[in-house]
């Protein structure tokens, strides 16, 4: 349900299609060898967190995803935190004017120090829900600026559950 640009964990461009940070955070496009998945070797890595209240990186906000009221959506990355820190993902849903509608958050999650962890959150669409962007949110601990997030294979999908991380980032229904 992601555009391939968000799905690799590239910055947007001027069309916000891909990764767009807030608030004071900045993003940039780098290669690792030891990435989570096979198949890519390029992560976005995010810094300048602070408690900020826009500190938060948004997916696809110009392009958001389709959803139908009723049916689960899911979204996951694998993040890799160079300090202990908490994140959490939300979601915008919009009308179908555009519109944002009041978000939905999940709860924090513990971050540990360069490891590869996946999380994830799944929202259930209402009405007059249309379509949705993701966003992970920084919500705490020892960030400074010299900290960072690598973020690699964000994945918006139908259902519940998430399942293993696919190119292109899309729902397998």
């Amino acid at each position: 349900l992601l555009s391939r640009d968000a799905a690799f964990g590239k910055p947007a461009d001027a069309s916000r299609k891909g990764l767009t940070p807030r608030g004071y955070s900045t993003l940039r496009w780098i290669r690792v060898t030891d990435s989570p998945v096979p198949w890519s070797q390029r992560v976005a890595e995010w810094s300048g967190l602070t408690l900020d209240s826009w500190t938060s990186l948004e997916l696809d906000s110009r392009t958001p995803a389709p959803v139908v009221v009723g049916e689960p959506v899911t979204v996951s990355a694998y993040l890799r935190p160079s300090a202990a820190f908490s994140v959490y993902w939300g979601v915008i849903p919009q009308d179908a004017t555009g519109t944002a509608l009041s978000g939905s958050q999940g709860s924090p999650e513990a971050l540990t120090a360069d490891e590869w962890q996946r999380i994830s959150y799944t929202y259930l669409p209402q009405s007059p829900t249309v379509s949705l962007y993701p966003v992970l949110y920084y919500n705490q601990g020892g960030a400074t600026a010299q900290d960072r997030l690598e973020i690699s294979t964000p994945q918006l999908e139908y259902g519940q559950e998430r399942t293993s991380s696919a190119i292109g980032g899309g729902s397998g229904t």
